[in-house]
């Protein structure tokens, strides 16, 4: 395997999958002699291995710190996935740290392995770092650390990630031991969120109330992502309580101008409901949109609105007969004076005709 990763080195391979290789951490070492600072691997997918055991079947760090290592000289890497390795805290931290380094870095697949609090600790370091990147093209976009017992310890860890990130849209958390006290940290932290739109937590330990909450904010970043590219395409009547409220107080990651384009979108400016006013205390209403909004409400300023068009349409009329008829006062005038200047000419004309 090392002869050949060398190869494959040398040719400047862009991907490379190396699934149900039984390879466990001396594989591990053979896989990291390809990578390095001038490795031109962008995508990398060694999962369902044994990279944290070594050949006798006991916890080895010792091939995944050789791995992590290089992979965090690995600047093209893309896609990185280590799933069902039988990875435990240490190489998770390891591997953290690499990730903490790869800033290119947008896809990681950590699901099936054994993640635990400290695990997830030096996750959430990683994560946040890349939220602070000043390229938005870069950072991590999706993250898979489904089918690892996190726990509640685990998901403190991430809770606080995900309501730092600005980056991450999709991630995954099915099959995490999560309970209702957990999946309300996640809840709380996805509501500060700005990024995630795809969320998976099914099949944890928590009620269906906690886990429908959670997945409500993830639901309403969804139409925050709508409304962006179009103002009126989410009917707020349409639904339901939960991602109604969740939605209305996701408004204030929408820009100015999609904030006015709103104040017309009739949904979300019923009267007296929870969108209208947490989208006036945002953005109050411009004098032209509450005049609208009053016109709209009241059929008698519209029926005068209506004769006041009508008559204003008489006025410019009869102005315009005026202005016309003035108009041809004054050429006609100008005819006249012409004609008398043209007859006085031709009368002296003919008097000294008459003298000589």
């Amino acid at each position: 395997l090392s002869h050949l990763m060398k190869i494959f080195y040398n040719q400047k391979g862009k991907a490379l999958t190396c699934k149900y290789s039984s390879l466990h951490s001396l594989g591990a070492r053979a896989i990291a002699s390809g990578l390095g600072t001038l490795s031109t691997l962008t995508y990398l997918d060694i999962s369902d291995n044994f990279t944290g055991l070594d050949p006798y079947g006991n916890p080895n760090s010792e091939g995944i710190a050789a791995l992590s290592t290089q992979l965090s000289q690995s600047y093209g890497m893309k896609v990185f996935k280590i799933a069902r390795n039988h990875l435990h805290d240490e190489d998770i931290v390891l591997l953290s740290e690499a990730i903490h380094k790869l800033h290119t870095l947008q896809l990681i697949d950590f699901s099936g392995n054994y993640c635990l609090g400290n695990g997830s600790a030096a996750l959430k370091e990683a994560i946040v770092s890349h939220s602070t990147l000043a390229d938005i093209r870069t950072g991590l976009r999706e993250i898979n650390i489904s089918h690892n017992p996190i726990g509640y310890p685990g998901v403190k860890h991430i809770a606080e990630a995900i309501g730092r990130t600005d980056t991450v849209f999709t991630m995954y958390l099915n099959n995490c031991l999560i309970d209702d006290k957990g999946m309300k940290l996640l809840q709380l932290a996805l509501a500060e969120n700005n990024s995630v739109v795809n969320l998976d937590l099914s099949n944890n330990p928590a009620s269906i109330e906690s886990v429908t909450k959670a997945m409500a904010e993830s639901d309403a970043m969804k139409l925050i992502v709508n409304l962006r590219k179009d103002a009126n395409s989410v009917d707020a009547g349409q639904l339901s309580p939960l991602v109604y409220k969740a939605l209305a107080k996701k408004l204030r990651f929408l820009n100015e101008g999609v904030l006015t384009l709103l104040h017309h979108n009739e949904s979300f400016v019923v009267p007296m409901s929870v969108m209208r006013e947490s989208l006036h205390m945002l953005l109050p209403p411009g004098r032209r949109t509450l005049f609208e909004t009053i016109k709209a409400s009241n059929d008698g300023l519209k029926r005068r609105l209506e004769l006041s068009k009508e008559i204003e349409r008489k006025i410019s009329a009869t102005y315009c007969i005026v202005r016309l008829a003035m108009r041809w006062k004054k050429r006609y005038e100008i005819k006249k004076r012409i004609e008398r200047a043209w007859q006085n000419n031709l009368n002296n004309v003919k008097s000294d005709l008459d003298a000589l």
